[in-house]
């Protein structure tokens, strides 16, 4: 749940879980003002809710619709091309030319790897989740 906004998600699951106790009952012919009724419909709701959580999880959440009011991070899948530049300077004080780099990113949307190699190293990272601050917006 750390990785979607909290509100849009429960407002989408508990529209999305009346709309199918509504087309459940409507397909069966139950009555929903008969509470019994409504109870035998949960099973149907709640397997519809988790088969909607896969889904989201495993596609849905890379689309760019979702991205910012749904899903507070981007989908950063793929391989980038980019230098490593410092600032730092020698005895001389010359700073060194960029380095070029490849960054390799693997994303789910509960984990992210990373492979960063260079022609003098390569570097692997793993993260099991995202650290989210809603201050700096980072």
């Amino acid at each position: 749940m750390t990785n979607l906004n909290r509100k849009p998600f429960i407002f989408l699951i508990a529209g999305f879980s009346a709309i199918v106790l509504f087309l459940a009952a409507m397909i069966q012919g139950f009555d929903l003002r008969k509470f019994f009724d409504v109870l035998r419909l949960i099973p149907i709701v709640a397997t519809a809710d988790g088969i909607a959580y896969f889904v989201f999880t495993a596609w849905l959440w890379r689309w760019s619709r979702l991205q910012g009011w749904l899903v507070p991070f981007p989908d950063l899948n793929g391989t980038w091309q980019g230098y490593i530049q410092t600032n730092w300077k020698n005895s001389e004080g010359q700073t060194p030319a960029p380095i070029p780099t490849i960054l390799t990113i693997k994303q789910s949307f509960g984990q992210i790897s990373c492979v960063m190699r260079t022609d003098e190293m390569e570097s692997h990272s793993y993260i099991e989740g995202f650290c989210i601050d809603k201050d700096s917006q980072v």
